[in-house]
């Protein structure tokens, strides 16, 4: 942690900016949209069904 506050380039904040929970804007929302993370967010809650197919059987060609 020394380095961290040795470090004087950057100004320390004492609180968050005010607008830090604005929207995302519209390319990056449409890219989120198919995210990985997004699916498997929404597949915990419910809104989609599992991707994970239990009976699917992995094959290994060597």
């Amino acid at each position: 942690m020394l380095a961290h506050y040795q470090n004087d380039i950057w100004e320390k904040r004492k609180s968050p900016p005010e607008d830090w929970n604005k929207p995302l804007p519209e390319y990056l929302q449409k890219e989120y949209e198919n995210s990985y993370l997004n699916v498997k967010s929404k597949e915990l809650r419910g809104e989609i069904p599992s991707s994970f197919d239990p009976t699917f059987k992995f094959c290994t060609i060597l």
